[in-house]
């Protein structure tokens, strides 16, 4: 996704805070990614997963089944 006037892409929000982690940091973290793949995690599915629970939502696929069952009640 390409950044707008109104819209600022995923990637350019990570450059950004990455650009931030000293070299230390930004090494442990590419570590823990690394990590992470090798056991087969999706860090982005935990931390939406993780976001959802902190309002109130089950699951993620608790919110996505209730999503869609919004839409389909328009």
């Amino acid at each position: 996704c390409e950044d707008t006037p109104y819209s600022t892409s995923v990637e350019t929000y990570a450059r950004g805070e990455l650009s931030t982690y000293s070299d230390r940091t930004e090494r442990m973290y590419h570590d823990f990614v690394l990590a992470c793949r090798d056991e087969g995690r999706n860090l982005t599915a935990e931390a939406r997963e993780n976001q959802l629970r902190l309002q109130g939502w089950s699951s993620l696929q608790a919110a996505e089944d209730a999503l869609a069952s919004r839409a389909q009640n328009k």
